[in-house]
């Protein structure tokens, strides 16, 4: 399947189809090109890993097939042997002790609906698994071995992976959003296009230079710092009444938005979101201090940038209502 010398034109001619019925952009059909060309780079560097993560909330985008089609050609398979190399988040994280990753048996793996919210809790382990290169298999009569383990996981969710980073950011996945419901082509028709894609994909020279041109998928932790930021916009002059205080600490802020005794990781996305806000701000002898009447006008001057629409929108508005019991933090 992959003997052939790749064709450039077939290729691009494949990529322009493939934006036109799914609606991609050019940056997703080049992490696509990225996960495929991983896939078939000899020695390739397991931190330069990238797994796609295909989400959407509407139904009937295509984002299922896609990853069947795209995973049964990287294995040299066809369509119809799809659920050959589907995989559960359980099986490839090994938690039970006699599993053996697909990974280890397959080029590309696809893991479908497997990155639910409850799997944040794994989070850590999942990090460390995704830019592997091997695992250990413990065999039931037998003693426990090293083996190569392939991590080129093609996931697809109806869940952004937002909900599922817990860091600000993430490096191992591109998050790819499907919103358009495409246009109805056979199978065969969307196995062809795929197969001309994959198979005419060619890697850039620099491998970690193309690596770094993926945005990171933003987590949760920078989704609830980006609310945190808006709510102390919308609540300055409460916060930084200058009549009182000179200085103001973000553990002080975190106290007057939540009406309880802010925990530690409340503490941390205030602590965030104020060094972001207000980073040159502090008071150089103590920067934990910020001065009061400073933060007052840069956040002033972020109200100003705020739109009408956005605010009439009620998306920011309703932080402010009930925000000690409302915020997901």
């Amino acid at each position: 399947m992959f003997k052939n010398k790749p064709d450039r034109a077939k290729f691009g001619k494949a990529a322009e189809r493939i934006k036109e019925v799914w609606g991609m952009s050019d940056k997703d059909v080049d992490a696509i090109r990225y996960f495929v060309c991983q896939t078939r780079h000899k020695n390739h560097n397991p931190s330069l890993n990238k797994s796609i993560y295909l989400w959407g909330s509407q139904k009937q985008t295509g984002k299922t097939t896609i990853a069947r089609a795209v995973v049964t050609i990287l294995n040299g398979d066809s369509f119809d042997n799809f659920g050959t190399y589907e995989s559960t988040l359980s099986t490839e994280m090994q938690y039970n002790d006699h599993d053996i990753p697909a990974g280890a048996l397959y080029n590309a793996v696809i893991l479908d609906e497997s990155m639910p919210k409850d799997s944040s809790k794994s989070y850590g382990l999942i990090k460390q698994v995704l830019t592997s290169s091997s695992c250990k298999y413990n065999q039931k009569f037998g003693s426990i071995k090293r083996i190569p383990c392939k991590r080129f996981y093609f996931c697809t969710s109806n869940e952004d992976v937002i909900d599922f980073v817990q860091d600000m950011d993430e490096r191992r996945f591109y998050a790819i959003r499907m919103v358009k419901k495409p246009r109805q082509l056979s199978f065969d028709d969307i196995y062809q296009t795929w197969l001309d894609f994959c198979t005419n994909a060619e890697p850039e020279d620099d491998w970690q230079k193309w690596y770094d041109s993926f945005e990171y998928v933003e987590g949760v932790a920078t989704k609830e710092m980006n609310e945190a930021s808006n709510e102390i916009i919308l609540r300055k002059d409460e916060i930084f009444a200058t009549g009182s205080k000179t200085y103001i600490t973000a553990k002080q802020v975190a106290s007057l938005i939540y009406k309880n005794e802010p925990n530690t990781g409340q503490k941390a996305t205030i602590r965030s979101a104020m060094e972001k806000m207000f980073g040159d701000c502090r008071v150089p002898s103590n920067p934990s201090n910020y001065r009061v009447m400073d933060c007052w006008n840069r956040a002033t001057e972020m109200s100003n940038d705020i739109s009408a629409s956005d605010v009439d929108g009620g998306e920011i508005e309703s932080l402010s209502s009930g925000v000690a019991s409302d915020l997901p933090f």
